[in-house]
């Protein structure tokens, strides 16, 4: 008689073991998180579920640096604003100002040549009109007067004829009587001048071949010691004078002190 063994089918219990015992591997192999192991350790980051636990607990953190930074590079491109619109402010103003001063120094130099021209006329008036000596002294005040009405400013209007060594004692003659009649508190002493060129005196003139004497001059008050004053004596008049003979053009004297002013620290010059 032949029999056939069966193999009989796994119980339940040893189903429920295996079980038991994939789960206790799986334990094994995962191990569980110490809970004295200190929370700012970050398990690896191949460990999904630990390492959200991680980025959690930092967030503030990263929160926190952030805003710093961005409040730092606010503050610094505010700067950087302010600087630049100061520098710009700056440049303006300054050639708002180096304008201004060229538009000034321009007016004022316009003015200037302007006043020469007009004192330049007034003295080819004078020349013109007593070059010929054929005028008298009333018409040299009449040619005065003419010219302070029109409005320019000066000391004194004057006429220096060229009178030589022999017209000389003629002329003193008649300026004698002259201021004699007409300015009797006037002390009249002939041709001055500076004999010297360290002179600082007026003396009568030393003899010469000419003299460019103030013959003619006006106002006569205010202005006495500057009477027959010879201005081919020395100094800057006699440069002056030179000039205009050689080049027959005006000029100006240097900057000098008149010798009917009272103060020392006040200049003119002689056109």
């Amino acid at each position: 008689m032949n029999f056939k063994l069966r193999q009989a089918p796994p119980t339940t219990e040893k189903v429920v073991a295996t079980q038991v015992d994939d789960i206790e591997s799986q334990a094994v192999r995962k191990p569980s998180r110490d809970a004295s192991r200190p929370v700012e350790q970050c398990p690896d980051r191949t460990n999904r579920s630990a390492y959200s636990d991680c980025d959690t607990e930092s967030t503030p953190v990263r929160h926190k640096s952030n805003l710093i930074m961005v409040i730092s590079l606010i503050i610094f491109l505010g700067a950087a604003a302010c600087a630049a619109f100061m520098a710009i402010g700056m440049t303006s103003a300054t050639r708002d100002q180096e304008e201004q001063f060229e538009r000034r120094a321009e007016d004022l130099v316009n003015r200037i040549q302007r006043s020469w021209e007009d004192y330049v006329t007034a003295a080819s008036y004078i020349h013109g009109r007593c070059r010929g000596r054929n005028f008298t002294r009333t018409d040299f005040r009449q040619t005065y007067e003419y010219l302070i009405g029109s409005g320019l400013n000066f000391q004194a209007a004057q006429f220096d004829p060229n009178i030589t060594h022999d017209e000389r004692p003629a002329m003193e003659a008649e300026a004698r009587k002259f201021y004699q009649e007409n300015y009797p508190t006037v002390e009249y002493r002939g041709i001055v001048g500076f004999n010297y060129d360290n002179s600082s005196t007026l003396d009568p003139r030393n003899e010469s071949k000419f003299y460019f004497p103030i013959h003619y001059m006006e106002p006569v008050v205010g202005n006495e010691r500057a009477i027959d004053l010879d201005y081919h004596a020395s100094g800057s008049r006699k440069r002056t004078v030179l000039f205009c003979m050689n080049n027959g053009l005006p000029a100006l004297t240097d900057r000098l002190v008149l010798v009917q002013e009272t103060k020392e620290s006040a200049y003119g010059v002689v056109l």
